[in-house]
């Protein structure tokens, strides 16, 4: 994709293929690219999406998935997301949270621990198998994934969990927004 620009009645979209520059024109476009690519594909946009588009940064992440097997009500049922900053990743996401309701619990969960930033660039220096179930000196709190996650809740031991890790090297990250606080100044 070269670039996307509006039009009175729709979009153009130029882009290259096997068969050299090609252009399209359709009422409307979706664009799913990065923040940095977004502003140089869309000359057009607003001076407030560009500056938006702008307040997006991008870093890593690792991502640790775990597939559980203990019975029994948890800590973490009736939580989407946990915040963890003590632990070897930062946020803890449960993923089965909205089928927990009424009725006897079914065994098991779906949860997906969070590094990122500097957590994350450490992380990046071990194996998948490291991240998962080995201490690491160089996290902030020497215990592996699994092992953090288990003092989330004492009942669900990392030996009841399968993990699988994932690692994002731009992963999108938002600071706080200048521009939010320019609005907010006392005149």
């Amino acid at each position: 994709m070269k670039s996307v620009e509006w039009t009175e009645d729709g979009v153009v979209v130029d882009y290259e293929d096997e068969n050299g520059p090609a252009r399209i024109r359709a009422r409307r476009a979706i664009v799913t690219v990065p923040s940095d690519v977004a502003v140089k594909i869309m000359p057009g946009l607003p001076a407030e999406y560009r500056t938006a588009f702008d307040d997006i940064h991008y870093g890593r992440y690792v991502v640790v998935g775990f597939f559980t097997s203990e019975e029994g009500p948890q800590q973490w049922d009736d939580y989407i997301a946990v915040s963890t900053p003590q632990l070897s990743f930062q946020a803890m996401f449960n993923h089965a949270a909205a089928l927990r309701g009424p009725g006897p619990r079914k065994p098991g969960s779906a949860l997906a621990c969070f590094a990122g930033g500097a957590v994350a660039d450490n992380l990046f220096e071990l194996t998948d198998e490291e991240i998962v179930t080995t201490p690491a000196a160089s996290r902030p709190s020497s215990t592996s994934t699994a092992s953090s996650l288990a003092t989330c809740s004492p009942t669900a031991p990392p030996s009841s969990s399968s993990g699988g890790c994932v690692r994002w090297p731009q992963g999108p990250w938002w600071a706080p927004s200048p521009r939010r606080n320019r609005k907010h100044r006392p005149t």
